[in-house]
């Protein structure tokens, strides 16, 4: 499997028997779900195999908690859960720029253990427009060093892709997104009322693993501001995403960044996780300036007024 999916040059993505989960009559509060099965499938194209090939992938939905009314990544993220949860159960975070370019963070379980990911993804210069309005290719790197199992990092051709021509933008995002890289999934948007999976608890994010580079923050004046900065560059691009955490003021918070990379300039925002006892807002695109740049730290103004100091 994971021969053939490493070898996938094009991708086009069919969700197929889609079905929508219904609690059932409990005599406890653990918030059990049916589990229904979906398939998705997935079609290649293939040289070794002789062409294009269907590879279908058989979703099963696992216990979720009951019903909730805000997503697990927040007002200011679009939230979406993996539905092949024989996997693992995961959710991931994604800020999406336009139709052309989002950042994600992933968090749970892959085959029975821990990880964090963060990501970067882009549509392709070149190709045909069919292929460059499916697919996307994505920079990724696991975030390591705070408890998570999972090690590795890869820049993917295709490694995303959407499903079918739908009309969504950066404020309507699509329904489901594919991951196609190493361990096939559907990754369905999370919507209002529905359940989210219960994902393993894992320290604060403080260090940041081999894939990134990690920076240390001060504010602008000197002052320290305890917190870390996981950065990845990408598509040309010294920080095309990352992630931070640390306290400000007695909270802590989560968050994760991009940028709009425009003929006119660069413009940065970046977003909340929205978890319980951390904080929560976002920055619009351009007012966050990053010079990313710059040595011997990066400078952040703007909204932020942060110095970024790498360590080595």
């Amino acid at each position: 499997m994971h021969t053939l999916i490493g070898s996938l040059t094009t991708a086009i993505v069919r969700l197929s028997a889609m079905s929508k989960m219904r609690p059932r009559e409990m005599a406890n509060t653990t918030g059990d779900f049916e589990k229904p099965r979906e398939t998705a499938t997935v079609w290649v194209s293939c040289p070794n195999l002789g062409g294009i090939v269907a590879l279908t992938l058989a979703l099963t939905v696992v216990g979720q908690r009951a019903a909730e009314a805000q997503a697990w990544c927040g007002p200011h993220l679009a939230t979406y859960v993996r539905a092949e949860t024989t996997i693992g159960d995961a959710v991931m975070c994604v800020r999406f720029v336009d139709r052309a370019s989002f950042a994600f963070y992933m968090e749970g379980l892959e085959d029975g253990r821990t990880f964090r990911r963060l990501g970067y993804a882009y549509r392709p210069s070149t190709g045909s427009v069919r292929d460059r309005e499916l697919n996307f290719t994505v920079r990724w790197a696991n975030i390591t060093g705070n408890g998570e199992d999972i090690e590795g990092s890869a820049t993917s051709i295709e490694a995303f892709g959407t499903i079918g021509y739908y009309d969504w933008n950066e404020n309507s995002p699509p329904e489901h997104l594919v991951w196609i890289d190493m361990r096939p999934a559907v990754w369905r948007r999370w919507k209002p009322g529905h359940g989210t999976p219960m994902v393993p608890s894992l320290r604060p994010v403080s260090q940041c693993g081999p894939g990134l580079r990690r920076y240390t923050v001060t504010d602008i004046n000197g002052a320290s501001a305890p917190g870390v900065r996981c950065t990845l560059a990408a598509n040309d691009h010294a920080i095309a995403a990352w992630v931070g955490a640390g306290t400000w003021g007695k909270s802590g918070y989560l968050h994760i960044g991009t940028a709009f990379f425009g003929v006119l300039g660069t413009r940065y925002a970046a977003s909340d996780i929205c978890r319980p006892g951390l904080t929560c807002s976002r920055t619009t695109l351009g007012e966050i300036e990053i010079d990313a740049e710059s040595r011997p730290y990066v400078v952040v103004r703007g909204a932020w007024r942060e110095h970024w100091l790498p360590v080595r």
